[in-house]
């Protein structure tokens, strides 16, 4: 996956937590760590309107956390700052956004091909775009554990529509899955809605309980 400029700050994934309220989603976000020996810690910005962050935390000296209990189908905007031992923050490194299922209608799960009864081709299109970067799902057990990831660095053709295919095995019988894709000009990541398959199932062999009769018959 490409990156951003300063501090290489870049959506990593994303996945669905259902409550009985609402669905909220989580943003992993990962960075580059910083060659400044002075950095000691990042603190992370995010809100839901651009250069303006209503929220902000550290994360110490690593180079990935999780944002938690987004609301889904609201946009929100990250950046980043590096921060020294003695307390002195940098400026604001470049924005990314996270978009929703409203904003971006052109990202479609395919419907999933190859049925069997552990494992099916989940697959995803992304119509008219010039600057997509990476397209991944994300898939598990349930509405709450689609966190396994399957991605493809894409590149678009001519007629500008990227299409991402991948064989899973090891399914559970009803399988959840959301599709991602990163577009690197806008620096924005997006998503489309939760979506389910049901894998065919084998039916029990019979058992054979018993011969009662064998007639020999003369020819």
């Amino acid at each position: 996956m490409k990156k951003l400029s300063y501090l290489a700050f870049f959506l990593l994934t994303l996945f669905a937590l259902q409550s009985q309220a609402a669905t909220s989603i989580n943003a992993q976000l990962g960075w580059n760590k910083n060659t400044d020996t002075n950095t000691i810690n990042y603190k992370v910005y995010y809100g839901v309107a651009s250069r303006v962050y209503t929220n902000n935390f550290l994360t110490g000296n690593v180079t990935n956390t999780v944002v938690s209990n987004l609301t889904e189908n609201v946009v929100y905007y990250f950046t980043i700052a590096s921060v020294s031992g003695v307390g002195i923050e940098s400026p604001q490194g470049e924005e990314i956004r996270l978009g929703s299922t409203n904003n971006f209608s052109n990202l479609v799960s395919l419907p999933p091909t190859n049925l069997t009864p552990s494992s099916a081709v989940l697959s995803l299109k992304v119509n008219s775009v010039s600057n997509l970067v990476d397209a991944w799902i994300n898939y598990g057990e349930s509405t709450n554990k689609a966190t396994n990831i399957i991605s493809k660095e894409l590149i678009v053709p001519v007629d500008n529509t990227a299409f991402f295919s991948q064989n899973v095995p090891s399914l559970s019988p009803i399988t959840y899955y959301r599709p991602f894709a990163w577009l690197w000009t806008n620096g924005v990541c997006i998503y489309g809605p939760l979506m389910s398959v049901q894998l065919p199932v084998i039916p029990p062999a019979p058992t054979l309980l018993n011969i009662f009769k064998v007639d020999f018959v003369e020819k």
